[in-house]
């Protein structure tokens, strides 16, 4: 989970200094949408499996 939250919090940094180059905002918000799949997919792995 941490790990999804630094990608997330990197592909926002990225994503700011789109502002200097256009091409980091895409970067910055491929990296953001990475980071929320492999949120969604903990999540789905903690939440949607039942536990013995």
């Amino acid at each position: 989970m941490l790990n999804a939250a630094a990608v997330f919090l990197l592909g926002l940094g990225l994503g700011a200094l789109g502002l200097v180059d256009e091409d980091m905002y895409a970067v910055g918000a491929v990296i953001v949408f990475v980071a929320v799949i492999g949120f969604l997919v903990r999540l789905a792995d903690l939440y949607g499996s039942p536990r013995p």
